[in-house]
């Protein structure tokens, strides 16, 4: 389950989300750079995991009413929050497509605002 707000008071701006399966949570990625040297080897600089680094793919089947809520706070609003049951984010949608109810969206993470 996904719950997904503005950011800001806005009385129709929550939505909860029962995503599909192939929702995509943990693609925890991490801060990983790589140089070649002159020598043929190369140098590996980690730089750690941020919560900053990760994308939620996430699918669902809505209603039209809980469609058109999910695109107003797309178009309108900047940051959203969003609670999963890995914890409490700032985010941003940031690509939204729906086809027959079916609705596929990619939320960024800012940060995770729960510890």
């Amino acid at each position: 389950m996904i719950g997904i707000s503005a950011t800001t008071q806005n009385t129709a701006g929550a939505l909860i989300i029962h995503e599909l399966r192939e929702t995509k949570f943990y693609d925890d990625a991490v801060r990983v750079e790589r140089t070649a040297t002159l020598d043929g080897g190369c140098v590996i600089n980690h730089g750690g995991f941020c919560q900053g680094d990760r994308t939620f793919d996430v699918r669902a089947k809505l209603t039209e009413e809980e469609g058109a809520l999910l695109r107003a706070l797309h178009r309108t609003e900047t940051l959203v929050n969003v609670a999963t049951e890995d914890g409490y984010f700032s985010a941003v949608i940031s690509d939204l497509a729906t086809d027959n109810g079916e609705v596929r969206m990619s939320i960024i993470i800012k940060e995770k605002l729960n510890t």
